[in-house]
């Protein structure tokens, strides 16, 4: 409740600042040159009204934001075509990526618009011949990621238009600057600010525009809103609200409106509509749009994202992405506790050595058996050689058998050693004097030797050393990245390299946790 707050306070300190500057800049309409240039470009955005000041993450968006470009995480080739008014066309290219492992992006964008051909008339209305008017602009972006929440982005444009038989050229640039916070962000931008359109030894102002949005975006439930204010040099103030809902990164649903800031219904204000869908990287996108007046506008657009498709980007606060908690929950915990439970079986093992100090020093069982009736020699020798198995078990296990307990008085009591009572409990050694009946004390002074040979404390020791091996797995030095097995999930790599899902996620700017056999990854610095 407190994010959606902030946006709707936000949002109306921007129409506030809309409705200020409505009537700018009107008075400079007409004045300036490459008009074209304000149309905007991409059916996704469009679609939204055109607001995605703050929201942006691609290279489409950096059209609009330059500073956009900073949170695009894959390469990227995009193609538009849009049908305008008076049977005009405009096709829109770009292709982006990023600087091998740095936070600086860069893309290369091109911009062709053709408004047909027109019927030339002299000044006493004589026809003269038809002519066509055509403008193009070729323009490259870099943009940079300083930590997890700020991007700036800048830009520059060669402009090239053609009126019949004159023709202009000039230079302009962009530039932006965006600010995440949790599930909000917030967009400056400046288009088409500075350089001149020179027709001969005329010169005109490029039509410059200035903005500013803010961008709610929720990874888990695939939804993203944004507002917008602009503030043209050449024309009235515009507010655009646009909205986009995900489903699973395969289909998305798009509306927005765009009012422009005049006392009378203007062209440029209506809804918006548009639709996407795509897979293994190739996403279709389609945008309409509806003026005031009734007219209409179809834009196409494809993208291509090679290495598969790119996921609803997570908006981050600080290094955390909003998918922590979530994520989280499927690989932390299984990590503490799968370490935590090989340890506790070596620690039980000493307890049952501290109530065998008692049998020791009552030598009962000795007595017995002086009295008892002789018996062959090797009847005390076989039950000896039995007792290293015992003591093994006792060793590995906590909770010794009633069957190997009972096996075992028989020679303890005949010896009575010691370092042997460790093996026994004072509970089976009165319930096995009839098998002690037969030692005799020859025996008794021979079978010492073997069963020093093993004694517990010398089997408890591998024991304990023998769980330890388990560790070294932390302490692994780990590769920078990992490629996904088959059949692997993000928890389970999160697991095998001693972290979290979500430091993972982070990482690689990921904002959900399916991960493709064979995706290379890369792990996050050890401790995070």
């Amino acid at each position: 409740m407190r994010i959606l707050r902030l946006c709707i306070v936000a949002a109306a300190v921007m129409l506030l600042v809309a409705v200020g500057f409505a009537h700018a800049g009107i008075e400079n309409a007409g004045t300036t040159a490459a008009n074209f240039l304000t149309i905007g470009s991409g059916p996704r955005i469009l679609s939204m009204g055109g607001a995605t000041l703050g929201l942006g993450d691609d290279i489409s968006a950096g059209a609009w934001n330059a500073a956009a470009l900073g949170w695009a995480t894959r390469t990227e080739y995009v193609l538009t075509h849009s049908g305008l008014e008076n049977e005009s066309i405009q096709e829109w290219a770009a292709v982006g990526g990023r600087f091998g492992e740095s936070q600086t992006r860069w893309a290369v964008t091109g911009l062709y618009q053709g408004d047909g051909s027109f019927e030339g008339r002299d000044a006493s209305n004589n026809p003269t011949g038809d002519f066509t008017v055509s403008s193009m602009a070729l323009g490259a972006q870099v943009a940079h990621r300083f930590g997890r929440g700020l991007s700036v982005g800048l830009g520059a444009k060669s402009v090239m238009e053609r009126l019949g038989d004159a023709s202009g050229f000039g230079f302009t640039f962009d530039g932006g600057l965006m600010y995440r916070v949790g599930m909000i962000g917030a967009g400056l931008s400046m288009t088409n600010v500075g350089g001149q359109m020179k027709y001969g030894d005329a010169v005109y102002s490029f039509p410059a525009s200035y903005g500013a949005g803010i961008g709610f975006t929720h990874p888990t439930l695939g939804l993203r809103v944004a507002v917008d204010a602009n503030f043209p040099k050449a024309y009235y103030s515009d507010v655009r609200v646009g909205a986009e809902w995900v489903h699973h990164d395969m289909v998305a649903v798009r509306m927005g409106y765009r009012h422009e800031m005049s006392e009378q219904p203007d062209v440029l204000s209506g809804p918006t509509f548009g639709l996407g869908a795509g897979r293994n990287g190739l996403w279709f996108d389609y945008g309409y749009l509806i003026s005031s007046q009734g007219e209409s506008q179809h834009r196409i657009g494809i993208k291509f994202t090679p290495g598969g498709p790119e996921p609803m980007a997570a908006t981050t606060v600080g290094g955390r992405t909003v998918e922590r908690a979530r994520a989280a929950t499927g690989g932390a915990k299984p990590a503490t506790t799968s370490t935590a439970k090989p340890s506790t079986p070596a620690k039980a093992v000493p307890p049952p050595v501290k109530p065998t100090s008692e049998p020791a020093k009552a030598p009962t069982p000795t007595a017995e058996a002086k009295a008892a009736p002789t018996a062959p020699t090797q009847a005390a020798a076989e039950p000896a050689k039995t007792t290293p198995a015992t003591t093994k078990t006792t060793a590995t296990s906590t909770a010794p058998k009633p069957a190997a307990a009972a096996a075992t008085p028989a020679p303890v009591a005949a010896l009575a050693p010691a370092s042997q009572a460790p093996t026994t409990t004072p509970e089976p050694v009165k319930a096995t004097p009839e098998p002690v009946k037969t030692p005799t004390p020859e025996p008794v002074k021979a079978a010492p030797a073997p069963v020093a040979q093993e004694t517990p404390a010398v089997q408890e020791k591998p024991a304990v050393h023998e769980e330890k091996p388990a560790k070294p797995e932390k302490a692994e030095k780990r590769p920078t990245k990992v490629k996904v097995r088959s059949k692997e999930s993000l928890a389970d790599i999160a697991r095998r390299w001693n972290t979290t899902p979500a430091a993972i996620m982070m990482e690689n700017n990921l904002t959900s946790d399916r991960v493709k056999p064979g995706q290379t990854l890369k792990l996050p610095p050890e401790g995070r």
